[in-house]
């Protein structure tokens, strides 16, 4: 083409776009995942936890984008779930929009979960603790808002139109992976796998992140059913933690010990005047 000659039309400014757009598109990921490990080191006090939350949403998301060529460009199904007949091809917008959806919505929930998982572990001392309380108390909130939110969009991707149907497809399914494999299944697995190095923050990090250090320690023992008993306050068995009673056994009618209540202090002796004695009657 001639020297000075400028062409004009959707196609090329399609390619334009996707020049300029995917040619900056790997500084993105990089920058959030610096950002988003920094944040979440001073939030949860530890060096592995942003590290297993980034790693995990990335792997998400390309998973939602292997299932976008599979939907769209090779038409697997695509036409007898949503009545749409594909084209062979995804719009230029649509996988950097998906990625900075997807980003949130995931990081989100990831903040949700582990947030309470932290609480149980300085709690409780126990990272079994912090999986099955963590996950416990957040997953029917997690669950149902990412319900909504698949709903809205599969609703959305079922208009017709279909590079909004591509777009919106591509969210919902992201949401779905995201809220039973990713974090019903993975995050809490990687958890119970790192253990005690989960909270580990040293000193001279924590330093740097301007936080109090979270030295490793060793794991505690984590009793379930008497957690739940004592309706999951307390730490360790410990009497009296939470505002409860301190208890003792007692030799009950048959021989074994019974618990016989409530710990009472001793009554004490009567004061003594001086020069009167006090004696018993």
């Amino acid at each position: 083409m001639p020297d000075g000659v400028l062409v004009g039309g959707n196609v090329t400014q399609q390619l334009d776009y996707a020049d300029v757009t995917y040619t900056a598109f790997p500084w993105m990921p990089a920058a959030l995942s610096l950002v988003t490990y920094v944040m979440l080191a001073r939030a949860f006090r530890s060096l592995l936890l942003p590290l297993k939350a980034i790693v995990l949403n990335l792997l998400s998301l390309g998973a939602v984008l292997g299932a976008m060529v599979v939907l769209w460009q090779w038409g697997w199904g695509t036409e007898a779930l949503l009545g749409i007949r594909p084209d062979g091809s995804i719009g230029t917008f649509v996988p950097v929009t998906i990625f900075a959806f997807l980003y949130g919505l995931s990081m989100d929930y990831e903040v949700f979960i582990l947030a309470r998982m932290r609480e149980e572990y300085d709690r409780t001392g126990s990272t079994r603790a912090a999986v099955v309380n963590g996950i416990g108390r957040t997953g029917r909130l997690v669950t149902c808002a990412a319900l909504i939110l698949f709903c809205s969009f599969a609703s959305m991707a079922s208009g017709g139109e279909l590079d909004v149907s591509i777009f919106a497809s591509g969210i919902a399914l992201g949401i779905l992976l995201d809220a039973t494999l990713v974090r019903g299944l993975l995050v809490p697995a990687a958890v119970a796998t790192m253990g005690k190095w989960n909270w580990w923050l040293p000193t001279a990090a924590a330093r740097l992140l301007r936080v109090a250090p979270s030295p490793m320690r060793a794991e505690t023992r984590w009793d379930g059913a008497a957690d739940a008993a004592g309706g999951g306050e307390g730490t360790g068995g410990a009497a009296g933690e939470g505002g409860g009673d301190a208890w003792e056994a007692r030799p009950g009618p048959g021989g074994p010990t019974t618990p016989a209540g409530p710990k009472l202090p001793k009554p004490s002796a009567p004061a003594q005047g001086p020069g009167r004695a006090v004696r018993e009657r």
